[in-house]
């Protein structure tokens, strides 16, 4: 009988709590509270693939509340079962086979109480000084009383890739956080989506609904450690890494620059390198897992090859420490390239290959003459360059439709000898156009500068008058890589500096109005800065202003944000200045997404509603954001040379491709190779000769073994109408090879996704069945995911696409 009197008091006291914040809410009718309704609606409506079947009650009592309409309804709320779960099916991608959901009864007041009971009111500081409490809990989780829409929208990434509305965020700072969240998730029948720094294309890692377990505080500097300095053997032949570091799952890109350039960890003159990417702010586990391409994949293969270990959070709460090709092997295979969904990382264990030249890196931007004809000669050049010219493993980064930039592994002399063999720096390639030819060693100029003479006055060398700009360095993780990413995302100039089309390259980095000031060094270094769009300034060499690429509905970002000048960006005291900030996880450089300064005044200009002006960096985003939603960018390809391969309506299994973010070929002709150059088709962003062509197929999930680059990441360079031309294809659009990383919406929502990105069904199946075993009930499922279920995707859907 007491059990039951306390049962009969603890349902009391929780219709007197409902009925009391009831008569609170209906009372409450300022913005934030009209706000908290309008996300409950859409939180509702996204969220219903995760919550199918069921109430989530006490929410939908809140929601209903706001918008007067309280009545009758089912669930928890009134005391009734809740379904279970497992109840809820999703369609695997070929519209056949089924597959269950989490098992347990959905309870956002258990997710909460369990949460809460677990953290209390901790704190954290999540980018710069900003303080968010531990655990951020959207409207359908949260009381009136602790709702708070600006945490709440920092938390879930207004500023992100996409508009995700999960039901909450849990900032974790150790595995044991870790563990607690998904204990949390699991018994209230949450799903769990983990995130590194939600720089997911796909919007993966803050899916709707769901309960994410973001990692990203697990990153200090002093938990990256080299834990062995055992010399293995690398990739390509005669090559060897220095040791195997450790890095917790929620470091960035520039955190592992710091961290291998540090001397604690590898002395400078070792030569150790890090597989990154160009972007400071891209979180290290969805980029190594999912294959990781960079500027020394090249030599020393792809991200996903350099992992030799990692530790991994199951959903049962089951922590694997250091699953390898020895132990949990098949989980080991699927986990690197395979798309997710088995479970959250927590560390990584990743080989550093020693660079050929361990003191001297050199960064090379080659500009060519824009005319179509150069287009297409330089696009064939360049292939069998990286085909067939032994020394092409020495250098990567990108190329197309008319330039090259990256790294190469050695002094700028035998650089330089490179390309000439290669017949890259031929001089009918270039003219006045390209700009005068520029060069410095050890930051000191060599020649084109104010300071030195011409570039072609250098009589031992090959040096084009035009066209080039050279700088030698002694590190590649330190100042080598950081000119990349300095090249990429601060500096200025025309088009190609991201004056124009470039919302996706603002919020590639949490930088302000004012980038001299996030970098700490004087405005001497920048172009003026801004205190709103200027709709006068004229920033395009063609002659546009600012106003009338507005009216045109495109927003110019070098109309509202300033630039690094272009004689300045490749300084020494820019260098160091990033240098500095890379290893403190909340500077801007590791964050994403768009400054509260930019944001602002995007709105005072644009918009007179704040809330949504805040949510002009998800236009550059493929499929979100108010005006480049899924609709309108679908409409946009209607017409020209892809739109005979876009899914529609009609589409069936292995007809059509989808829209793919990025692309990966094999060798193509000469003929089709330079048809492709003079249409401006030859944008490759990351370049994968070398390491990756020798890699073993069968070590991981990793499906593109026979290609040598990552062809666009848009319509504009992806002429699928020229590609398919070639004997690989033969007009054959299910040969097509998508870069799983770059994977969009629209391609999600095709059919056929899986075999573009996975190339089999046996590596399908394969993946598909290691999530079945160590996810069996469903506890990270998502639609980005490949599906739990063995055998949904035939034969006769996808063929053997590699020799």
């Amino acid at each position: 009988m007491q059990f039951f009197g306390i049962v009969a008091v603890g349902i009391h006291y929780f219709f007197w709590l409902i009925a009391l914040n009831r008569c609170c809410i209906v009372v409450a009718t300022t913005d934030e509270d009209r706000q908290h309704t309008r996300l409950r609606r859409k939180d509702d409506e996204f969220s219903g693939f995760i919550s199918d079947n069921l109430q989530l009650d006490e929410e939908v009592f809140w929601a209903r509340t706001l918008e007067g309409s309280f009545g009758e309804s089912e669930g928890e709320g009134k005391g009734s079962e809740s379904k279970p779960l497992s109840t809820s099916t999703l369609s695997s991608p070929d519209n056949n086979a089924k597959y269950p959901r989490v098992a347990a009864a959905k309870s956002a007041f258990y997710l909460r109480s369990c949460l809460l009971n677990v953290f209390q009111n901790a704190t954290v500081n999540y980018v710069g000084d900003d303080t968010l409490p531990k655990v951020v809990f959207s409207p359908n989780t949260a009381t009136s009383k602790d709702f708070n829409l600006t945490e709440y929208n920092t938390a879930r990434g207004i500023q992100n890739y996409g508009t995700s509305l999960p039901g909450a965020v849990l900032f974790a700072e150790n595995t044991e956080d870790i563990v607690h969240g998904v204990d949390c998730a699991r018994s209230s029948g949450y799903v769990v989506s983990p995130r590194g720094t939600g720089h997911s294309w796909q919007g993966v890692s803050t899916a709707d609904g769901t309960l994410v377990i973001d990692t990203k505080l697990t990153c200090k500097p002093d938990n990256i450690t080299v834990v062995s300095r055992e010399k293995g053997e690398g990739i390509l032949p005669g090559t060897k890494y220095a040791g195997i570091m450790k890095v917790p799952s929620g470091c960035t890109n520039a955190l592992l620059v710091a961290a291998v350039g540090n001397p604690d960890n590898y002395d400078p003159e070792e030569g150790a390198m890090a597989v990154i990417g160009s972007c400071p702010s891209v979180g290290v586990t969805g980029y190594l897992l999912g294959g990781g391409l960079g500027d020394v994949t090249p030599w020393a293969g792809t991200g996903s090859d350099q992992v030799k270990a990692f530790d991994i959070v199951l959903f049962d709460g089951t922590v694997i420490t250091e699953v390898t090709s020895n132990n949990h092997e098949e989980l080991y295979w699927a986990a690197r390239g395979g798309g997710g969904g088995f479970g959250v990382i927590t560390n990584l264990y990743i080989q550093n290959v020693i660079s050929p030249s361990p003191t001297a890196f050199t960064f090379i931007w080659v500009t060519y003459k824009a005319d179509n004809t150069t287009k297409g000669e330089f696009a064939v050049k360049f292939q069998n360059f990286q085909y067939d010219n032994l020394e092409s493993p020495k250098f990567g980064g990108a190329a197309g439709p008319n330039s090259i930039t990256g790294i190469y592994l050695g002094t700028w002399e035998e650089a330089i000898k490179m390309f000439t063999d290669a017949e890259l720096l031929d001089g009918e390639m270039f003219n006045s156009s390209s700009g005068l030819s520029l060069m410095t060693e050890d930051y000191n100029p060599v020649c084109g500068d104010a300071t030195s003479s011409p570039c072609n006055d250098i009589t031992s060398i090959n040096i084009p008058q035009y066209g080039i700009q050279i700088h030698e360095v002694k590190t590649q993780v330190e100042e080598a890589e950081t000119l990349i990413i300095i090249f990429n995302w601060f500096r200025g100039g025309d088009v190609g500096g991201g004056a124009f089309g470039g919302t996706e390259g603002l919020g590639s980095v949490g930088r302000s109005l004012n980038i001299c000031e996030d970098l700490r060094i004087d405005n001497s270094f920048c172009t003026e800065p801004k205190s709103g769009y200027d709709f006068n300034l004229n920033v395009f060499a063609t002659g546009q202003k600012c106003s009338e690429f507005l009216d045109a509905g495109i927003l110019a970002v070098g109309c509202l944000i300033n630039f690094l000048l272009e004689d300045k960006w490749y300084t020494k005291e820019v260098v160091q200045a990033f240098l500095a900030l890379a290893p403190d996880i909340t500077s801007f450089v590791n964050n994403h997404g768009i400054a509260e300064s930019v944001a602002k005044s995007f709105a005072s200009e644009f918009d007179p509603n704040p809330y949504l002006g805040t949510q002009f960096a998800e236009m550059s985003t493929f499929g979100q954001g108010p005006n480049f939603g899924p609709g309108s960018f679908q409409l946009s390809l209607s017409e020209g040379p892809n739109a005979m391969y876009l899914p529609d309506a009609s589409s069936k299994p292995g007809e059509v491709p989808p829209f793919m973010g990025g692309m990966m070929f094999p060798r193509l002709t000469d003929d089709v190779m330079r048809e492709l150059g003079e249409a401006g088709g030859f944008q490759s962003q990351h370049l994968t000769h070398g390491a990756n062509l020798q890699a073993d197929k069968s070590a991981s999930a990793f499906p593109w073994r026979n290609s040598a680059v990552l062809n666009g990441n848009g319509p504009p360079a992806l002429r699928l109408d020229i590609i398919l031309k070639d004997p690989f294809f033969n007009n054959d659009p299910t040969k097509l090879q998508a870069y799983y990383p770059y994977l969009g919406p629209i391609a999600m929502a095709n059919p056929s996704f899986l075999q573009y990105h996975w190339n089999t069904p046996e590596t399908v199946n394969r993946i598909s069945a290691v999530r079945d075993k160590y996810d069996p009930i469903g506890g990270f499922d998502n639609l980005a995911y490949v599906p739990r279920g063995t055998n949904f995707l035939s034969e006769a859907v996808c063929d053997n696409k590699q020799e």
